[in-house]
């Protein structure tokens, strides 16, 4: 009995170590077979050439605040009302045009007081000067006393400083009154007006805001790079900057006559540390040339540089470049397989960048999403979003 249930145990074991190995050669058959399914498989994927392509490279800058070289508060002189006004936001000024009349009722009553006190006051030093013309004739001949003397020439110099101070303040009294007329102090756009007819200001108020505002300046931190790109300098390049938002509102320019596609002619004034020392970053100071007198003082964003003349050059559509520092990009190799290669990249536009090193004209940069795919999978290209 004991040899029979031996035996059972021992056929029971053989059978299990043959399904087992059984399933094990069925598994190794399996991965095998997948395997070469796999190796037989080909991946539709999207991809452009590498073309050379004319090229307007740029520079994005983010937010940048533009700067006028002249601005001018216009500022009340006088405290008064505003009778007339000639003064509008967006107008054109020129030195020494009339802006605005004020009126100041005490002004006219000050100057003839003012007047009054010179005529009494000039008729009193006269009248000194004359007893101290006498009475020097009689201090020589010891006929008065010393300190009758110094009396008579301390009463006319007095009579004199009184005469001086009328005088004064009647020259202040006139010179009031002429400032009752605010006229522009320099030639150039009226841009803010903070007063209008019919206002009260007291002295010392901002009346208005004008400058000359055909050129501004602005100054950006750009990495050596970025600049690089635009590199060698041109005669000038193209701004663009989001003016829809950045000028909403603004009074004196609501009537429009712009969009974001309007753009502005651009300089390089001054790049610092200069081009010849290494730096990662530099300071860049650009002049701009406010052609329609659209642009005002102040912060604007979405601020883009372009190189005026476009350049031939080898692209790649901006969309196929992975990471930022080490720039890589899946790629097409001769085979027909997948292969990510790291590349050197100069400028961008709009929908490019150049290539400067790592791609050959005539590859296929990938642009659909191959990260889940091993290098060597075999791949068909469809024609890309990016050919033109």
């Amino acid at each position: 009995m004991k040899a029979f249930f031996l035996w059972a145990l021992i056929f029971v074991a053989l059978l299990a170590a043959g399904f087992a190995g059984y399933g094990a050669y069925l598994n190794s058959r399996s991965a095998g077979y997948i395997a070469s399914i796999q190796e037989r498989k080909v991946i539709r994927v999207l991809g452009t050439k590498v073309e050379y392509r004319d090229m307007r490279k740029r520079a994005v800058l983010g937010n940048v605040v533009l700067h006028a070289a002249n601005v001018a508060d216009v500022v009340s002189q006088v405290e008064g009302d505003i009778i007339e006004m000639h003064a509008a936001e967006g107008q054109e000024a020129h030195t020494g045009q009339t802006l605005y009349i004020l009126e100041n009722k005490d002004l006219p009553l000050r100057y003839a007081s003012a007047k009054a006190d010179v005529a009494k006051n000039k008729t009193e030093f006269s009248n000194a000067a004359s007893m101290l013309e006498r009475l020097r004739i009689l201090q020589k001949e010891k006929f008065i006393s010393e300190s009758d003397w110094e009396n008579a020439v301390a009463k006319a110099q007095m009579a004199e400083a009184k005469l001086a101070a009328s005088r004064a303040e009647l020259d202040l009294a006139a010179r009031q009154i002429g400032l009752q007329t605010v006229t522009a102090p320099m030639s150039g756009d009226i841009l803010i007006v903070y007063h209008k007819q019919g206002a009260h200001v007291p002295y010392g108020a901002p009346l208005l805001l004008m400058g000359d505002f055909s050129r501004f300046t602005f100054a950006v931190q750009m990495p050596s790079s970025q600049l690089d790109s635009l590199l060698p300098p041109a005669e000038h390049y193209a701004l663009s900057l989001d003016l829809q938002n950045s000028l909403k509102g603004f009074r004196a320019y609501s009537s429009g006559g712009y969009s974001n596609d309007t753009t502005f002619e651009a300089r390089i004034r001054a790049i610092s540390p200069p081009l010849g020392e290494p730096a990662s970053f530099r300071r860049v100071e650009w002049s701009v040339v406010n052609h329609n007198k659209i642009l005002k003082p102040g912060l604007y964003s979405g601020a883009v540089i372009r190189c005026a003349e476009a350049q031939r050059v080898l692209t790649a559509p901006s969309r196929t470049l992975l990471g930022v520092d080490a720039v890589e990009v899946f790629a097409v190799d001769g085979e027909g397989r997948l292969a990510r290669r790291r590349v050197r990249i100069g400028g961008a536009d709009d929908r490019y960048t150049e290539i400067l090193e790592g791609l050959k004209e005539g590859d296929i940069a990938i642009e659909s999403a191959v990260d889940d795919l091993a290098p060597g999978t075999a791949i068909a290209i469809d024609s890309g979003g990016g050919k033109e």
